[in-house]
């Protein structure tokens, strides 16, 4: 079974995917579970520390598809 979670980007975002859900898919890591836990574990800590995310899907505009989830300074 393919474990996902979903970010809701704000309507400030830039892509294709602003403001819109944005799903994130173990099988987009390849499988690589450890992948993609940090990629949660990335996203849990920007919501609770009021930090932004850059999320991407290096493989079209997909909003299934991110592989991508990086975390900086506002």
């Amino acid at each position: 079974m393919d474990k996902e979670f979903s970010v809701r980007l704000s309507a400030g975002a830039t892509g294709p995917c602003a403001n819109q859900w944005m799903s994130i898919h173990e099988t987009n890591f390849g499988g690589n579970l450890e992948s993609y836990k940090f990629a949660f574990s990335l996203v849990a800590m920007a919501f609770a520390s009021d930090k932004k995310t850059r999320i991407h899907n290096y493989s079209s505009d997909d909003c299934e598809g991110a592989t991508f989830v990086g975390i900086y300074k506002n």
